[in-house]
């Protein structure tokens, strides 16, 4: 339905116009638990954490796409 679209457009479009000022709200003093694992010398730690987690989902996503891509193919053949 083409009206669908048009709704989730005007929804997308008032989430980008409401996302900078939600982000102009906060303030510039850092909270207590980054103010802590910098203390700690843990901050570090915590960015390669997520970093090798990012990286582990994007080449587990890469996998499943190549495996989905095969199993297409096969469907097309017909074997």
């Amino acid at each position: 339905m083409p009206w669908t679209r048009t709704i989730a457009d005007a929804g997308a479009l008032l989430l980008c116009l409401a996302w900078p000022a939600r982000t102009f709200a906060q303030d510039n003093a850092p909270g207590w638990l980054e103010q802590s694992l910098h203390a700690a010398g843990k901050m570090n730690t915590v960015i390669a954490v997520v970093a090798v987690v990012l990286i582990g989902l994007l080449l587990w996503m890469a996998s499943l796409d190549r495996r989905l891509r095969k199993a297409e193919k096969r469907v097309e053949n017909g074997s």
